[in-house]
């Protein structure tokens, strides 16, 4: 009866005789036959100890029975089979598909059926479903060496792996194998520190940085502690980790390599070496280093002073050479400085003088020649202040220079905008934030009229009501009216007094 293909009777209710009679090899024919998947798997594992043929019948069955089945008896068949139970996991995360029933194989003795060859093959066809990695790395608590196999597999093969199984896999990496008596003598532990670098190098997105630094830090990985301190930017914590290890040519090294980024870093290296008794020349190294143009400006001398002046032991010879050739240096800042301001005062005591000749006195016109055409100037001409002479044809605008007309207007546009930035605070702040002159950049803005955000537009009314001129710079650009003249260009007529006046106010 109970050998019949067809169920005339209570199928479980049959399992459960044969096993309690102790007829596994019926009990395990009829929960295979009848697909009763937990009774089979019951029976091989608790009652026949078969761990390998259980893990080969998981695999035959549709993903969520084998989902179920591996979360039930996952952690047993771990401790069992290993191997063929990770490689189990890593298909049920990856590519998994049913496997094909094996045909039957005889029985070994016992009662046990022996495993069918060539059950873990790669299955053949698409994926359908996957499983979550995550919810499998308990089994492998006491596994460390297949925990590592299985998260390279996942991590490899699936682009989308959480970020949990990068900071497992890194902190299997770096812990201490079992049974090593030290970390550093396991002859294992230079390729596991090796991949453990690689992981931190390429998959900077993959895990947390930060929980991986406090990995790195526990397990004294030093090289891993340097290079995620540098992608997190903390570059004085990679200094001050070479101060507690008082490597002097690392510092010096890392004040080199991220000295641009973070200037301060020259100074928290001063500060170190001026508190040590054997450090002078590493002081001279430095000191030498601040003397670089883009290091002038962020870092003032008397700071530097300051600093060494803590230490009475420090030698004036160690500062000497330093103190020097900044002096030398602002010498020749404040004579060029000087030079400059020397220029442009003369330069604005000429253009006042110009401007004031412009509005009072007559002005000559002797421009023999049209300034459009170059021919020679004939009647009717028209002559502007800007010294620019034209035919009356070649004028296009009787009112405004041809020659003048687009640095008068760029002129205008620049004075126009400096006003309205003026009062823009966002800027000003923002430039102070990211030059490395500050004083410069709050030089500059003084010279824009940052207190007198108004000073364009005075310019503007008092030359409509008076006459007046606009800013020295760009007075004599826009001083631009024309007259006519009745005598010939070639006599050279005083043409401010005979020619008709414009309605320009700067003529």
């Amino acid at each position: 009866m109970v050998d019949s293909n067809e169920a005339n009777f209570d199928v479980e209710t049959a399992i459960k005789v044969c096993r309690q009679a102790g007829y596994y090899d019926k009990a395990l024919s009829l929960s295979k036959q009848f697909q009763q998947h937990d009774w089979y798997l019951k029976i091989q594992i608790e009652d026949q100890k078969n761990f390998k043929e259980a893990v080969n019948y998981i695999q035959t069955l549709p993903f969520a029975e084998a989902e179920n089945n591996v979360k039930k008896y996952g952690k047993t068949l771990m401790t069992e089979q290993p191997d063929i139970t990770t490689e189990l996991l890593t298909r049920m995360c990856t590519n998994y598909a049913a496997a094909p029933v094996a045909p039957a194989a005889p029985s070994a003795p016992g009662g046990a059926p022996a495993a069918a060859a060539g059950i873990l093959d790669e299955p053949q066809g698409p994926s359908v479903e996957k499983a979550n990695p995550e919810e499998y790395i308990h089994l492998f608590v006491e596994q460390p060496f297949y925990l590592t196999q299985f998260l390279e597999y996942i991590t490899t093969h699936c682009l989308n792996a959480s970020q949990l199984l990068y900071d497992t896999l890194l902190e299997l990496y770096l812990q201490d194998p079992a049974g090593a008596a030290s970390y550093h003598s396991d002859p294992g532990s230079e390729e596991r520190l090796k991949k453990a670098e690689d992981l931190l190098k390429f998959s900077w997105h993959s895990y947390n940085p930060d929980h991986a630094l406090v990995l790195c830090k526990t397990h004294c990985f030093t090289k891993g502690v340097l290079l995620l301190l540098e992608k997190l930017n903390l570059y004085h914590d990679i200094l001050q980790h070479h101060m507690e290890n008082k490597d002097y040519l690392q510092i010096l090294d890392a004040c080199e390599k991220y000295g641009e980024k973070e200037p301060n870093l020259w100074m928290q290296a001063l500060s170190y070496f001026s508190c040590r008794d054997d450090c002078q020349d590493y002081i001279t190294t430095v000191l030498s280093k601040l003397d670089n143009s883009t290091l002038d400006n962020l870092i003032p001398p008397t700071q530097v002073i300051e600093i060494l002046a803590q230490r009475p032991a420090t030698k004036l010879s160690v500062v000497r050479d330093y103190i020097a050739r900044r002096l030398q240096q602002e010498n020749a800042l404040i004579q060029e400085d000087a030079a400059d301001i020397k220029k442009l005062r003369k330069s604005a005591e000429e253009m006042r003088a110009e401007l004031e000749e412009l509005r009072k006195g007559p002005v000559k016109f002797q421009q023999s020649k049209c300034s459009a055409c170059s021919r020679t100037l004939d009647l009717p001409a028209i002559h502007f202040l800007c010294k620019h002479s034209f035919h009356q044809s070649c004028a296009e605008n009787e009112d405004e220079c041809p020659v003048c007309a687009d640095d008068n207007r760029e002129t205008l546009e620049r004075l126009r905008s400096r006003a309205e930035n003026a009062t823009l605070n966002d800027p000003f702040f923002h430039q102070i934030e990211k030059t490395s002159d500050g004083f410069g950049a709050i030089a500059e803005y003084f010279g824009h009229g940052i207190f007198q955000p108004n000073l364009f537009m005075q310019h503007e009314d008092s030359a409509a009501g008076a006459g007046g001129v606009a800013a020295a710079s760009a007075a004599a650009a826009q001083a631009s009216a024309r007259a006519r003249v009745v005598s010939a260009a070639s006599q050279g007529v005083a043409a401010a007094s005979a020619a008709p006046r414009s309605t320009n106010p700067f003529v």
